[in-house]
């Protein structure tokens, strides 16, 4: 049972499906699309509130570094540490991915049975980093998220929603047991994490304006953490059910699942240059 809410005000912070579809214009480079913040953006320096007691059986722990012997993003990572090699690895991964997505472009535009059919990519980058990357088919366009993990030092998975221009968010090995234990029990937590990742890509989220905490709404169920670093990365620590939720949190789902859906909408601006989803084309 989650703990019971206080009476906090709570701000949204918008939707985080933040990855725009221009990425993948024919026009527009994918290195360019989504560029490393500047030096110093992430402080090194935030230390993460205590976690809660392991929920199920973990996975045995490698020998050596997760992700190979020159691996960006190792075991002993900080969730900053890890948003910001996640960082240095984007224009490689938009770069390996612009394919795939004009590929599933021209097939939505063929079959439009796939509209709304979550989708999911994986990309090893050279830098020995594992992404694996949701992708939703919508009539506009394909809104795009980023999740890059790895396995800490006590075997567990964990993973990062990668957001350029906006909040990342660092998935706790926490939430992805929790998560198992109420749909996943199979003993491979790796196909738990895509799973998590494949069904739950869209993220509603609002921040508390009185303390640190953070609440995220999934299409599963509620995900609670703190702030890491204010209003760019937040570490979330635990799931909740939607069964579980208190009268408050349900009211505040409720937002957060308005919010989810209002990120599917197409937000061209007027007067914006027209992309080639958006343009007329006979259904035949």
């Amino acid at each position: 049972m989650p703990p019971a809410p206080s009476p906090n005000t709570w701000r949204g912070i918008g939707t985080t499906t933040a990855f725009s579809p221009t990425a993948f214009s024919a026009t527009r480079p994918v290195a360019h699309a989504e560029r490393p913040p500047p030096s110093g953006s992430f402080p090194t320096t935030h230390a993460l509130s205590s976690l809660p007691p392991r929920c199920m059986g973990r996975n045995p722990a490698p020998s050596s570094s997760v992700q190979g012997r020159n691996a960006m993003i190792v075991q002993t990572h900080s969730p900053e540490q890890v948003v910001r090699e996640a960082f240095r690895d984007l224009p490689a991964m938009w770069n390996k991915l612009k394919q795939p997505m004009e590929r599933l472009q021209r097939s939505v535009r063929k079959d439009k049975r796939l509209r709304l059919e979550p989708q999911l990519f994986e990309y090893r980058s050279h830098e020995g980093n594992n992404w694996l990357v949701a992708v939703m088919p919508t009539k506009k366009g394909l809104q795009i998220a980023p999740f890059v993990w790895y396995r800490g030092g006590d075997g567990y998975y964990r993973a990062a929603r990668i957001v350029h221009d906006g909040v990342c968010l660092h998935i706790s090995h926490h939430v992805l047991e929790q998560y198992g234990a109420r749909f996943n029990r199979t003993g491979d937590g790796l196909s738990r994490l895509k799973e998590f990742v494949r069904e739950n890509m869209d993220f509603g989220m609002e921040f508390c304006l009185d303390n640190d905490e953070v609440r995220v709404g999934v299409k599963h169920g509620y995900l609670i953490g703190k702030w890491v670093v204010p209003h760019k990365l937040a570490q979330l620590i635990t799931f909740v059910d939607h069964g579980k939720l208190f009268d408050e949190q349900v009211e505040q789902m409720d937002r957060l699942d308005q919010q989810r859906l209002e990120g599917l909408r197409s937000r061209r601006a007027p007067g914006e240059p027209a992309k080639p989803w958006d343009l007329p084309r006979n259904d035949a």
